[in-house]
């Protein structure tokens, strides 16, 4: 069940749009190379961590629901697989850092004093071989996925359900190691003197969370069309809106934890990272971060109604979306301005440039397949799929 005409032809229209501001972006981006490279750099790492993020947690929630089934994957389960399906261009959009891993991590200078075992971890070549690693595994399990998916549209057999289960068990662990030694790899290497041992269940738990918010977004922006209409739109987006609750409620309990537990053993090599983070204007960014990423959405998310309402569960999806950005940009730029609160205009470009190429390609990917996965067998049942649309 193809996108209708109309909304392909709105799909194609912001499409162009996102490519569009990409392509500006990315032409800011270049000639701001003539002006500071370093501070480009610097914020090219924040933009393209922020944006990973999306690719990655669909990922995760995409074989997650292949593993449990629920509705709620149903509504949004092709906007998961088309974020996966551009891996190859986060892929190439890493190049820069590769050829910028001087001007980035200090290890890389020879300007730290490195134990044996850091010294060997983090070896230019081993630290690019982890990366190779890292993306071919991501994108050679998400080309099983979205193909065997496919075929599944074709009129495929029960076996392709049973193959999309045996893959996303192990799957699930791969992105659960991958998905945490990236994260130390490309932002806790920075300061390499500080460690978390609950560093990549943070970012796993904020991955989940910026797919869920480009699920909510895309299912309200489809929600009038065909074939979206002919769901039960209220108890999806329900549905979606408790799964959001429960990933923000996720994140806050890894961030607290990791918070209480090191400001508690007071150690050291520990501390640093946080008191650097708390002062110069940063902590007033922490202070917005915990209103608007937690509070906020919480009480928002808490009330019935703010979930079975499309626009405004769109708009929490929307506010947290963004307050994702800044609670990167305050993990990752205090390593460059530690104890002084530094938001350059590269931030703006670099998160511009990026976010609309990724959109333009999620886009152009996302349009390629049908919109529902109709040859699924466990959606059989949907109740409103050959009924009248809804409107609610």
């Amino acid at each position: 069940m193809s996108a209708a005409p109309v909304l392909d032809d709105k799909l194609a229209a912001l499409q162009k749009r996102f490519f569009g501001v990409g392509l500006i972006g990315a032409i800011a981006a270049v000639g701001a190379v003539l002006w500071d490279a370093e501070a480009l750099l610097q914020s090219y790492l924040t933009a393209y961590v922020f944006w990973i993020a999306v690719p990655l947690g669909s990922f995760a929630l995409l074989m997650l629901h292949h593993m449990v089934g629920g509705r709620w994957g149903f509504a949004i389960r092709r906007f998961l697989e088309a974020a996966t399906r551009t891996f190859p261009l986060w892929a190439l959009a890493f190049l820069p850092i590769w050829f910028g891993l001087e001007q980035i991590y200090p290890w890389a200078q020879g300007a730290e004093e490195l134990g044996e075992s850091k010294q060997v971890y983090l070896d230019r070549e081993f630290f690019g071989l982890r990366t190779v690693f890292y993306f071919a595994a991501w994108i050679g399990f998400s080309m099983l996925l979205n193909r065997w998916s496919r075929q599944q549209d074709q009129g495929g057999t029960k076996a392709l359900l049973r193959r999309l289960q045996l893959l996303s068990g192990p799957g699930l662990l791969l992105f659960g190691l991958t998905s945490t030694f990236s994260a130390i790899d490309w932002v806790m290497t920075i300061e390499v003197e500080w460690y978390s041992t609950i560093y990549g269940a943070l970012f796993i738990t904020g991955q989940g969370v910026s797919a869920l918010t480009l699920g909510v977004l895309m299912f309200t922006f489809c929600r009038h069309h065909e074939p979206f209409n002919r769901l039960q739109l209220a108890d999806r987006f329900h549905d979606l809106g408790n799964l959001l609750l429960a990933f923000v409620m996720l994140w806050a309990y890894m961030a607290f934890s990791q918070f209480l537990i090191m400001w508690s053993g007071d150690l050291p090599e520990e501390i640093p990272w946080y008191l650097s983070r708390s002062e110069g204007g940063w902590q007033y960014l922490a202070l917005g971060i915990t209103v608007f990423h937690l509070f906020l959405p919480l009480s928002l998310l808490l009330a019935r109604r703010n979930k079975r309402r499309p626009e405004r569960l769109a708009a929490i999806a929307a506010l947290i979306l963004a307050v994702r950005y800044l609670d990167v940009l305050w993990v990752v730029a205090p390593a460059f301005s530690p104890g002084h609160l530094r938001v350059h205009l590269f931030d703006l470009v670099t998160v511009v440039a990026l976010g609309g190429l990724f959109g333009g390609f999620f886009l152009r990917t996302l349009r390629a397949r049908p919109l529902i996965a109709i040859g699924d067998e466990r959606f059989e049942a949907e109740p409103k799929l050959n009924g009248a649309p809804e409107h609610g």
